[in-house]
């Protein structure tokens, strides 16, 4: 049985202006803040970040985040502010003056079709941070196939996604192609921003696109298919090539999970 969590992050505001969300919301990495109904926050960096228990259901999935939001938008309407889901903001200086908002995980990353560690994210511009949209895959054992379900949801999430969500700052920082951590009960997919966190229908999209990669990572003949596009994936989702996202979508045709909002959005540049 495979199971799909995720720990997105988004940004509070003051009007137009970003917030920090440090000491507004309490929780860390080691410590996360029980929030109750299953959900736990944190602050990561300046953002909130929350995750959910794993579930096996699209339904769930789909029940936990929006819940999550809920309860992140009631918090910070005690500061008067409000939730943006949005994949990277400029943050004024004085908003980065505690020590905690220049602290950025430590821990490492690989890249699934490099097969080699992603080196420490370094952005020109000191006043950018982004927000994630990590997807949790469980039940995958092999570190082959876990390497498959990486790819594969480059192909059937990340570059699907992309017709949609056009922030291009996050990559400075976080979320190219093949983006992943190794876990013992399977994969943390980390290449997504959080833009799917937006609605009901991205949020099933990305579950299902989830539940597809882990079904079919253990077929060969289909991992050495995925193994020889890795040039257009990789140009389609670091560079925003319009061919070879185009390729993507025409060789994921067959496996990727429906979403009108995509598939509006993807048939204007076909």
């Amino acid at each position: 049985m495979y199971t799909i969590g995720c720990d997105p992050e988004v940004f509070l505001f003051d009007g137009k202006k970003v917030r920090s969300a440090i000491d507004k919301i309490g929780g860390s990495k080691t410590l996360p803040k029980d929030y109750g109904d299953g959900i736990a926050l944190q602050e990561d960096n300046v953002a909130v970040e929350w995750t959910i228990p794993p579930v096996t259901n699209v339904d769930d999935f789909i029940r936990y985040n929006t819940l999550a939001l809920q309860k992140i938008e009631e918090q910070a309407r005690k500061f008067n502010l409000s939730v943006k889901i949005v994949a990277s903001c400029t943050l004024p200086k004085e908003e980065l003056i505690d020590p905690r908002a220049q602290e950025f995980g430590c821990e490492p990353d690989f890249n699934a079709w490099l097969r080699e560690q992603n080196p420490r994210p370094k952005a020109g511009n000191k006043l950018l941070r982004s927000a994630g949209g990590h997807v949790h895959i469980g039940g995958i054992k092999d570190v082959q196939e876990k390497e498959t379900a990486v790819r594969l949801m480059d192909i059937l999430a990340a570059v699907p996604l992309s017709y949609l969500d056009k922030d291009t700052r996050r990559m400075q920082l976080y979320g190219k192609a093949g983006c992943f951590r190794f876990k013992p009960y399977g994969v943390e997919y980390r290449t997504l921003s959080n833009y799917w966190t937006r609605s009901p229908e991205l949020m099933r999209f990305v579950f299902n696109a989830a539940k597809t990669a882990a079904e079919v990572a253990s077929d060969p003949i289909l991992a050495q298919e995925v193994d020889g596009i890795g040039q257009y994936v990789q140009a389609a989702i670091n560079d925003g090539d319009q061919d070879a996202r185009n390729f993507v979508m025409k060789f994921g045709a067959d496996l990727r999970p429906s979403c009108d909002l995509i598939e509006a959005e993807y048939g204007k540049f076909n």
